[in-house]
């Protein structure tokens, strides 16, 4: 059996999720539903016909979703996570050996699916944790897609509407914009999804949302734009439970905007409580962010990942010339966790 070369050789996206009594790895929400909403969830689920086929076009939940993003019901299209639609967007308008453009480091599906459509990636550095724009726009002449994160996955940095709009405006192929973290943030460009022909908007309902479990994200685009990605997707490709999850939690806004307000305080007060500890200590690095995580540059990343491993503490180790650890902000108990284990780390004699 003949097997493609790059299928042998591709890096698969797979976390490893060790076990571990405090997970701050992926920037999951710490929350659960209050009682109200957790209780309308499971009616919603017990009234979900699990014998039959789901909507294809998951109107029960695209519409509260549309509402609560500022976009009408013909500018959304439901997948399973936005990693589907990533791979549906890259499948679908990124032609085979296209160019696809990227600001590395960033969401590392963007790189996989690519290589695995056989696009040839052109990469260009982040200046101070945000993308460069300028650089992309100098290789969007000879593109077919420009694809990045905002707020910036991993950096936790984030570059401003009117600069994206720019950039989009300008650029001669497709811009693809993922505003996973932009929750957290109030810099969205979704209010120009009409105006620009070439745009589409990725969000998430993994991450202040608080339904990481159930595998639901959007792509918000023009309608020409809604109507090629709904060709491509399956037909079924967001389950009937999710959809109806997903449906009872967009029905409360307030509660999912107060909700990602207190995440982000919790990243806050973890970056707060790091900088008191480590102030003065040579050989650190500690990064603010605009998201619910932050950035820790240790002398020995690999070191202080296993030393919380072993105190049941698992976040997430990011390779490069010199490593990191992101660290999601967590119930107020696991901040103190985290901070306490580095705190041992450190008093052990494990750093300069």
């Amino acid at each position: 059996m003949l097997i493609p070369e790059k299928i042998k050789t591709i890096a698969a996206p797979l976390p490893e999720l060790l076990p571990a009594d405090i997970v701050v790895d992926a920037n999951e929400s710490f929350r659960l539903f209050p009682e109200d909403i957790a209780r309308e969830m499971a009616e919603e689920l017990a009234a979900t016909p699990l014998n039959r086929y789901p909507d294809p076009l998951a109107r029960k939940v695209c519409l509260p979703a549309a509402e609560y993003y500022g976009v009408g019901a013909e500018q959304i299209t439901a997948g399973c996570g936005s990693d589907e639609l990533i791979s549906v967007i890259v499948n679908a308008l990124v032609p085979p050996e296209g160019r696809l453009l990227l600001c590395e480091p960033d969401f590392g599906t963007y790189r996989f699916c690519a290589e695995l459509r056989g696009c040839v990636c052109v990469a260009s550095k982040r200046v101070d944790g945000r993308p460069d724009l300028a650089a992309l726009l100098n290789e969007a002449r000879e593109g077919d897609c420009v694809i990045f994160s905002n707020p910036c996955n991993p950096t936790g940095q984030g570059i401003a509407r009117e600069e994206t709009l720019d950039m989009v405006r300008r650029a001669p192929c497709l811009v693809v914009v993922d505003e996973a973290y932009m929750d957290f943030w109030d810099q969205s460009a979704v209010s120009a999804i009409g105006e620009l022909e070439n745009l589409i908007i990725l969000r998430t309902a993994s991450k202040s949302v608080g339904l990481a479990s159930i595998r639901l994200g959007f792509a918000l685009a023009g309608e020409t734009l809604t109507g090629f990605i709904r060709k491509a997707k399956l037909p079924y490709n967001v389950t009937g439970p999710t959809q109806s999850i997903g449906a009872a939690a967009y029905r409360h806004p307030e509660w999912l905007r107060q909700n990602a307000a207190t995440l982000r305080e919790s990243a806050q007060n973890l970056f707060g409580a790091l900088s008191a500890l480590l102030a003065g200590r040579e050989g650190y690095g500690l990064t603010d962010t605009i998201t619910n995580f932050i950035l820790l540059c240790p002398p020995d990343a690999q070191e202080l990942y296993k030393f919380l491993l072993a105190r049941g503490i698992r976040v997430r180790i990011l390779g490069g010339a010199r490593p990191l650890l992101r660290i999601t902000g967590g119930a107020e108990n696991e901040n103190a966790a985290v901070i306490a284990a580095i705190g041992e780390f450190i008093k052990e004699g494990n750093t300069p």
